[in-house]
């Protein structure tokens, strides 16, 4: 926890814990620039522009991917990240599966990660029994059988970075009793918000917030 791509991807790409890389969420508050920031984009999140001109997440919480250091005692040429946004840049999971394939057959051992973004985008569009769904999940089930047959010597681990539930979402916008107690937006994700409540209203806060969404939500402190 948290089930987020953020915090389970840097964990997987660094081979840290979410709480020793400071990545937990997709939008994390900065105080040294007073804005919440979007991780993996270095935007505001107030409007998706450029948080910077430097990084700001890799300046304030940097950490080294686990490539770099396989490659550090390994030499060079032993880890590669296979993904859409990588060097090994691809475009649908037939590619990534043609690349990994042929890297494997490079001849020192090696790791080989890789990431594809389906089928969350399609679950959040369509929700996660739908038609579109089941179709992409048995299409890339089956390119993956089909290079485990070719790979060899390989041990191959198959995980998603977190899971989904179809549900309705609430917006904290519809409720400006709780917004107005609040000194920045809430910050790190949707599923599990992080507040900033203004000083002197903390137990005025609770109240409310337990009032409105505590059916549905636990309140806790950090």
């Amino acid at each position: 926890y948290p089930s987020t791509t953020v915090a389970a991807l840097t964990a997987i790409e660094s081979g840290y814990s979410p709480t020793e890389t400071g990545w937990i969420g997709w939008d994390l508050y900065f105080d040294e620039i007073g804005e919440n920031v979007t991780v993996f984009k270095n935007a505001l999140q107030r409007n998706g522009e450029p948080a910077a001109k430097y990084n700001v997440p890799f300046k304030y919480i940097p950490y080294k991917r686990i490539f770099q250091r396989i490659e550090a005692v390994r030499g060079k040429k032993t880890a590669y990240c296979v993904s859409a946004f990588s060097k090994y840049r691809s475009k649908s999971v037939h590619h990534i599966c043609k690349t990994v394939y042929r890297l494997s057959k490079r001849r020192k051992q090696k790791y080989i990660y890789s990431y594809w973004h389906q089928p969350d985008n399609i679950m959040h569009l369509y929700g996660v029994n739908s038609t579109q769904a089941k179709n992409e999940v048995k299409m890339i089930n089956k390119e993956v059988e089909k290079l485990c047959k070719k790979l060899k010597n390989s041990l191959v681990i198959i995980t998603a970075d977190h899971g989904q539930l179809d549900c309705v979402n609430e917006y904290l916008e519809d409720y400006p009793v709780l917004t107005d107690m609040l000194k920045v937006p809430p910050s790190i994700e949707p599923r599990a918000l992080s507040f900033f409540v203004k000083d002197g209203k903390a137990e005025a806060f609770k109240e409310d917030f337990n009032k409105t969404f505590g059916d549905f939500f636990r309140l806790m402190t950090k």
